[in-house]
């Protein structure tokens, strides 16, 4: 503004300050309007030699590697493309055994399938998702006899294996818990691995002694279970009266007495 408080216009700046410098108006206008175009079109220049050369930059360091992570299947080779290029489709899916390929996805937490119609800019890895086609049932015989996986056909049903052998100890059952707490129930439908526990109930031997007689067969019995009344066993010359706990067959066994150990019965002629 000048001393009224007027705005000035840039070709009255101009001229006061040709004034001021002692100067032609027109004449350092003119200069410094030149010098200002000069400037503007050079900062165009180097605009547009920057963006060039940006784009050199990324067609230098365009090329990238699309990784295929099967996740447990076969391998498939790495592609390596242009920048701005689209990755190609495998032609052959991987295998795995037991199970079916489901597609590939850009994340590992499988949640995005990869549209292979997306332009690559950067290194990408893909993986695999899998459906489980043959599930495989492991069997953990809790210290006894070693029982084979069985593999089942998702979506159908299992078949009980042999029971497995413990020494001192009845199968009772295969359990879905390690506390045997949960019977598995094998009518339900197979949908992925998993493993069955055996449960086991504690035996007792019952072994007679027939102070010379025949052979009486030794008893197996659960825990607080009965033992059975066997068969009399013979001795020339004697009578058989009773089974007793005791070797001097003072105390004469009770037989509705639960098992809760291992006994040895003698009998007494």
């Amino acid at each position: 503004r000048d001393i009224t408080g007027s705005a000035l216009n840039v070709s009255s700046g101009l001229d006061l300050v040709s004034r001021i410098m002692g100067g032609d108006s027109n004449s350092f206008y003119n200069s410094t309007k030149n010098f200002l175009h000069s400037c503007t079109v050079f900062g165009g220049l180097a605009k547009d030699n920057s963006d060039t050369a940006q784009k050199g930059k990324i067609q230098q360091t365009s090329n990238f590697d699309v990784s295929f992570n099967s996740n447990g299947g076969s391998s498939v080779s790495n592609q390596k493309l242009n920048y701005s290029e689209k990755a190609t489709r495998p032609a052959k899916d991987p295998t795995r055994e037991d199970y079916t390929f489901d597609n590939w996805y850009s994340d590992s937490a499988l949640t995005t399938v990869y549209d292979f119609n997306t332009e690559v800019t950067s290194n990408l890895t893909l993986y695999a998702k899998w459906n489980l086609a043959t599930a495989t049932i492991t069997f953990n015989s809790r210290n006894g006899s070693q029982v084979t996986p069985e593999k089942v056909a998702v979506g159908t049903v299992a078949t009980p294996p042999t029971p497995p052998t413990r020494s001192g100890y009845a199968f009772d059952k295969w359990y879905t818990d390690y506390a045997c707490t949960y019977e598995y129930d094998w009518t339900s439908l197979v949908n992925s691995n998993f493993t069955l526990y055996a449960g086991w109930t504690k035996t007792y031997n019952i072994v007679f002694n027939s102070n010379g007689g025949s052979t009486v067969e030794t008893q197996t019995v659960h825990t607080g279970g009965l033992a059975v009344y066997p068969k009399t066993p013979t001795k020339e010359n004697y009578t058989f009266a009773y089974w007793c706990t005791d070797s001097e067959l003072t105390t004469v066994y009770d037989f509705s007495t639960p098992v809760t150990n291992d006994i040895t019965l003698y009998a007494c002629w």
